[in-house]
Order: structure tokens, then sequence, then C-alpha cells
């Protein structure tokens, strides 16, 4: 069977000695785990953990505590999402998996919602059970050395099977591991794990085609599943495009080569494992597609779309990643350029310099369909992430696309290419050194020292046009910007000087030298970048947390900022409650129901900067927010008690409803804007009347009375008290389908009331009330893992590998 044009089927002379093929591998990849471990050295010392946990020494109830910490001056890198989303929801996760209870909700943030169905809570992804089996703030490092070795050992295993020698692949291994979009949010693990699976998609993709296996395709196939179980679909489309590119690619290769059962075979091949995949991601899967639709997030423009991609200038900052400035150096200042205004984390899209060297090799030597491939995906990358006329193709093509922001997320493509160009233009550039073609070889170098110069020319330029302006905001301003400038040029030149001396100094120690270059390039950029806390922020105990604690069960809780322009800093920030036991209105989160999200716009302070409730809000007594934490001063006059000034002020709102009670009296309406314009009516009073949606529904008085609610865990509660037939019992907990009541053993399923909380029918006199939640989307999802386990098994045990089967037939 043929293959793709490679070097090692190019010729003989390029094919390694059969004895010596694989012996540098184990060491290569010992290489690539070694340089994750010491990447991420400083965070698995005691005590430490890979998060920011500096920031909450500027925010409320920390501040308070700054002072046990005299090293700290200001935050090193404020990664706000890193703290207030990605540990709170990993630390919600491991809590109750510990239990032997899956999460399906989270009731502590937005007055409740899905947990699973939040992709970013990545609960069924395999390498989050270190959460589960490590303590929460020990597994972010163990983790990310685990992703980083994955990235590298599979973008390796590409390398090595589009028939790139060991060393050359080492390159491309190196590459990819720590490529800037995967530093720039490292400390947001479902942005960085998404894209380390494509090239072991691909790798399993290409051994199925090549010795037409079926195990190879299901290996794909549970790779495929791993994606979109690592919990973002913005990046997972990405992934999906650039398989989409490669399956089209290699079935019309086979095609050409074998004809159309070849084609036909490769087809099914990549068919099988998206299907493989999706079925094994569907117990995660299912949820968030039924959570998607109810969110509030509005499908935008193609104009507003695009307008987040990068501009032009940017094209420096894939050259020098900190052209712009860093924010752990506290200058970066591309958010001051008009039409620039990203985040460090936004903007990171850096392949290497050495990389950007290799790769350009590759495309000036190799004219084999292969280097074109990925050629044509990294100009892709590029040509989306900058906002051209192509994105116009998966805007109105795939239809999530639309509801994406960040475009220049696309840049993740860039940064998976350029890599796998870099390892063939490594093996490219081998071949030269030993077919004695210095002369092309030293031409090639002195070409691209001279397109180094020009491009060193170019950044000084803009530098002088831009520089007058910043010079006096930024101290040492031309000093820091020569100097990262001054870094591309010595990294290229180091490349282009071993490129053309590699024939003197042989293959082999040419390419460990071009590894090695790679690997600083990549230390040197990144390594400071992510920030590395104290794990004992974590803990501190306070006395306002304590007194919520004892009565979390009762009501919900909220903390409001000052009304200054830093009260975002100055308040318990949102998603933190979840690690402390209490229930928060408010949190931060990308997918939150619509529902909720107007009801938190109604309430919302017009005086504060921040999208946070007024505190005289008569729709915060409505959901039961029985705390208000905040460093403002709230009058006794509006119901408010002052219990707590310790560490900031805590309040008891007085006016808060329980968390449930009997109805008065019910009436229905037929859509959620009548139950709105009810509820915010200025005459409208819950004891007296409650709204649900629905038709059909009593409007006779019952005796509103106050009902206690027992928590069993995040998916379970019983609410207790005296219920006669016929009384309706509302919860002030966030509605949601899949949520169930029991009562006289009889279930119903609770209906919205209120707006935004629940409410549910009882039939027959009883003492207590069960509650549940368990979805459909959940049942079938779990239904559908199931099957897609069972084929994978069944793959595994009876699909035997082409060789064995030649084996047997020859015996």
């Amino acid at each position: 069977m043929k293959m793709l044009n490679t070097p090692e089927t190019a010729s003989g002379r390029d094919r390694p000695a059969p004895g010596r093929r694989w012996r540098a591998d184990p060491i290569c990849l010992a290489v690539l785990a070694a340089l994750a471990v010491l990447f991420v050295a400083p965070a698995l010392m005691p005590g430490k953990v890979l998060l920011p946990t500096d920031l909450l020494l500027l925010m409320q109830p920390w501040k308070h505590a700054a002072s046990r910490y005299p090293e700290f001056r200001q935050a090193y890198n404020p990664l706000l999402d890193a703290i207030q989303q990605f540990y709170p929801w990993r630390a919600y996760g491991a809590e109750w998996l510990r239990q032997g209870e899956i999460p399906l909700w989270n009731a502590r943030a937005c007055g409740g919602t899905p947990f699973v169905g939040n992709d970013q809570s990545a609960l069924f992804y395999p390498k989050n059970i270190l959460f589960w089996l490590l303590p929460v703030e020990r597994a972010f490092a163990v983790n990310t050395v685990a992703f980083f070795f994955l990235a590298g050992a599979s973008m390796y295993g590409l390398l090595r099977v589009l028939g790139a020698r060991s060393w050359a692949a080492l390159t491309g291994g190196i590459a990819f591991e720590f490529n800037g979009f995967f530093i720039g949010w490292l400390e947001f693990p479902p942005f960085r794990s998404v894209m380390a699976w494509l090239p072991l998609i691909l790798l399993c993709l290409e051994l199925a085609v090549r010795r037409r296996s079926v195990r190879w395709a299901a290996g794909a196939g549970v790779a495929v599943g791993c994606q979109f179980l690592a919990g973002n679909l913005h990046i997972s489309t990405y992934l999906m495009l650039c398989l989409v590119v490669y399956a089209v690619f290699r079935v019309v290769l086979s095609w050409r080569e074998e004809g159309s059962p070849a084609a036909w075979r490769a087809a099914g091949f990549v068919a099988g494992a998206l299907a493989l995949g999706g079925a094994l991601a569907a117990i995660q899967l299912l949820p968030v597609l039924e959570l998607a639709p109810m969110c509030a997030r509005p499908a935008a423009t193609y104009q507003a779309a695009i307008a987040k991609c990068f501009p032009l200038r940017h094209v420096f900052a894939l050259l020098v990643p900190d052209f712009f400035g860093n924010p752990v150096d506290h200058n970066y200042w591309a958010e001051a350029l008009k039409g620039s205004a990203f985040p460090y984390t936004e903007a990171c899209g850096y392949a290497g310099t050495v990389t950007l060297v290799l790769a350009g090799l590759a495309l000036a030597w190799r004219r084999g369909a292969t280097v074109w491939l990925f050629a044509g995906l990294a100009l892709a990358g590029l040509l989306l992430a900058f906002g051209t006329p192509l994105n116009r193709l998966p805007y109105h093509l795939v239809p999530a696309f639309k509801g994406l922001t960040g475009l220049n997320r696309a840049i993740v493509i860039f940064t998976f290419a350029a890599p796998v160009l870099a390892g063939l233009g490594a093996e490219t550039v081998a071949a030269k050194w030993e077919a004695d073609e210095s002369r092309a070889v030293r031409k090639a170098a002195l070409t691209g020292a001279i397109l180094t110069g020009a491009v060193v020319l170019a950044m000084g330029l803009y530098l002088f046009v831009v520089g007058p302006a910043l010079e006096g905001a930024i101290r040492g301003f031309y000093a820091y910007e020569w100097k990262k400038v001054g870094l591309f040029g010595a990294f290229a030149a180091g490349a282009l000087v071993i490129v053309a001396v590699g024939g003197t100094l042989g293959s082999r120690r040419a390419l460990v030298l071009l590894a090695i270059l790679a690997a600083a390039d990549m230390f040197v950029f990144g390594q400071k970048f992510n920030p590395v806390g104290e794990q004992s922020i974590l803990h501190l105990d306070f006395e306002p947390i304590r007194i919520m604690q004892r009565e979390a069960s009762g009501g919900h809780m909220v903390s409001l900022g000052s009304l200054d322009a830093r009260g975002f800093l100055n308040r318990l920030p949102p998603n933190l409650p979840m690690t402390l036991g209490l229930r928060d209105i408010q949190g931060s989160d990308s997918l939150r129901t619509k529902r909720w999200a107007d009801l938190e716009a109604a309430m919302r302070d017009t005086r504060s900067s921040l999208a946070e409730p007024a505190p005289n809000s008569r729709l915060l007594d409505l959901i039961g927010t029985r705390f208000i934490y905040t460093p403002r001063y709230l009058a006794p006059a509006d119901g408010f008690e002052l219990i707590s000034t310790s560490a900031g002020n805590l309040y008891r709102n007085k006016r808060a409803l329980p968390r449930a009670y009997v109805a008065a009296a019910v009436r229905g309406v037929a859509s959620a804007e009548q139950a709105r314009s009810a509820v915010l009516g200025p005459e409208w009073d819950p004891r007296q009347e409650t709204v649900v949606i629905g038709a059909g529904l009593p409007t006779h008085s019952r005796t509103w009375r106050a009902l206690s609610v027992q928590d069993h865990g995040p998916n379970r509660l019983t609410i207790r008290g005296p219920v006669r037939a016929g009384e309706w019992v509302v919860l002030n907990d966030a509605y949601y389908p899949g949520w169930w009541a029991q009562a006289g053993g009889k279930r119903e399923e609770m209906k919205a009331a209120n707006w935004a909380v629940r409410a549910v029918a009882v039939r027959a006199d009883v003492k207590q009330v069960q509650v549940a939640y368990l979805p459909a989307s959940f049942l079938i999802g779990q239904f559908v893992t199931a099957v897609g386990l069972g084929a994978l098994m069944l793959i595994l045990s009876f699909c035997r590998p082409r060789q064995m089967r030649d084996e047997e037939a020859g015996g």
C-alpha cells in the first residue's frame, strides 16, 4: 500500500536502518516528559498551586488577611477566571464524586444551574479523575504535566507516522507541547485541553487507513470522545474543521493511489471514529446541547463576530510574543491601541521562532501533499484569526459558529499546523545534510537571515512610529522592546546557523541542537507567564463565611462590591462560594439560562459598574436572598440587620422569603414573559400570590406558610412541613427542566413559578416533598455512552489486527 509523500517513502537513502529505526523513541518521549515536569516544577512544590491565588488577597474577605503574606505587593498575573471559574468547578465536582454522587446540578451558583450541562465543568473528562484522586490544589499541576506530555507525545507520534525521524519529530513535539495558545490558556483547562487530542486523532486515523485497522479507527474515536469531554465546544469546532479537511484529503489520496474501495474504507474509518467519539461523549454532550439553546448568549452578526479578530499589526505578536508587552511585566500595552483590545491570553498564538524557521524550510524544499495540507491548515488558521472573508464559510455553514465569541481563537489551528511543518522541515533539512547538498542548505540559511533582518527592520519602524506616545507611560519601553526583538533575532540566527553547518556536525547532532534550541525558545517565552500561588490562601477562615455556612440550607447569599471602579475586586468573587458550601444567586459562567440572566438584569444596580443586584431590589427578597456580604453600609430601615463587621459587612435580609413555602394563591399564565410582567408589577406580593407558568391552575386561597429544606447532595433535597392536598409548594431555586417532585407516592414535574423559580402542586396530604434532578438528556446520554463503550469493547475483542490475520492465514 502506498503512503503519504514523506521522507521515509521518498527514497531508500532517507530511511533509517532497520535495527535503529525506533531506538531513539523512548529517549525522545522521556525528553518530552522531562520538559513537562520541568515546566510545571514550581507548582509541584509543597504548598504551591498552579493558580493565581494571590488575586484573592485583593478581594473580600481575603484582603483582610493580606498582612499574613508580607511578600505580596501586587497580583503576579491577574488570570481571574482561573480562580473564579475553573478552581470552583473542579473542587465542586471532586467534592461530590468522592462521596459517590455525580453532581448533575450545581446548587451553589446562579440560584442553581446545570453542572454537567456546563461543558467546562468537564466532569467526565478522563484526565480529570486526578481531581478526584488527589487534593484539588495538587491536581492542577499534575494534570498540567499530563496535558503537556499528551500534547507533545501525540505530535511526536504523528510526525513519526508522517515519516520524520525521531530527533526531527522531537522538535515538532516540543513546539506543539509549549505553543503560545497552550501557554496563554494553561490555567483555563478546557481551552488548552481540546486541541491536544488532534495529533492523536490524526495519528490513529492515518494508521487505520494504512493498516486497514478497525482498532486504530476505534482509537481515533476514543480521542474524538476525549476532546469533546475536555469541555470547550468552541475549540472543538476548530478541531472538527481540521479533521474534516484531513478526512477529505485522506479520502482523495486513497482514491488516487488505490481506487474507490480504499477511498470508501478511509471515509468509513473517519465516519466511524466520529460516531464512536460522539457516542462516548454523549453523557456530557447531550446535557450541554440541552442547555445551550436556553442560554442568554445571542447570535452575533457577521460584522460583530469578525470585530473580535486580530488587527493586522498583531502579526508582530506571532513573531515576538511579548512585542506588545506582558501582564507579568505590567506593561501590556496592546489594549491601549484602537482595534486591539485583547487580553494577553486571547492574543497569544506564538508557535516558536525555531518552529517558523523549520516550517519555512519545509515549504521551500518539500512539494509533497502532506506539507501542503498542513501549510493550508496553518494559513487557514491565520486567515480566520485575522478576520478575513474566509470566516464567512464557517459562519454561514456551521450553525453554532454564530454564537461563538473570540473568533481570533482560530489561531489554535495555526499553532497546531506550524509544529507539524517544523517537524517535517527538520526531517527535510536532515535529508539535505545527508545528501551533502551543503550549497543549497547555506543558500536557504542566507535567505532566512535576510528575511529575519527584514522582519526586525519592520518591527523597528513600527516601534519608531508608536514609541514616542508610549515611552512616557511605560518605563523602559524601548529597552524592553528591543530586548524582545533581539531574542527573536537570536533564536532565528541560532536556528539558521545550525541549519547552515548541520552537514558538518552530522544530522543527528544538528537535530539534537535544533531540539534544544526549540525548547529554550519556548521556555524563555512561556515559563514565567503562569502564576504559582500559595495553597494556604484558599483555606483561610473568616467569620462572615462561617455564619453563612451555618445557615446555608435556609436561603441564598449575594456579595456586592463597592460602587467605585474597583468594585469587581472588592467583593467575594463569583463561583468561589461554591468551594465554601454557600448558595450564591450570582455566578460566572458562559452557559447560564436566559431566564435567570434576565432576572439578574431586572434587579441590577444602576449605580454600580458591575452586573450585580441593587440591595433594595424586591427580586432579591423574592428568590430568598438571606445574606448580603459587602463593604458598603446598608440602612437597617431597609430591612437589613448587620450581624458581622469582621472582614467586611455581613447583613441578614429580614425581608427575604424562605427558601420553600406554601403558596397562598396561584395564578396561571401562559408564558415566561407574562410571568415577568406580573412579578415586576408594583402591586404584586409573593406572599399573597404565586404566578405559575401553565394553564388550568387553581386560583383559590390557601394559608401562606414557610417550610424547611434539607439538602441531600447536589441533585436531591427534601422539603419538610405539613402540606395539604391541592396546595402548591414554591422552592426558591432556579427553574430548569428535569426537576421532579414526589409526594404521596405520586411524581410531578416541577413548573416555573414567579418567573424564574420552581413550584409543584401536591395531590395528597403529606409531611414532606422529595425533590430530585434527573434530566432526560442525561439519561439518554448515559445510555448512548454505554452503547459506545460496548461497541468499543467489541471492536477491541473481535477486530484483530490485519498482521495477525495474515499470519494466521499463512499458518
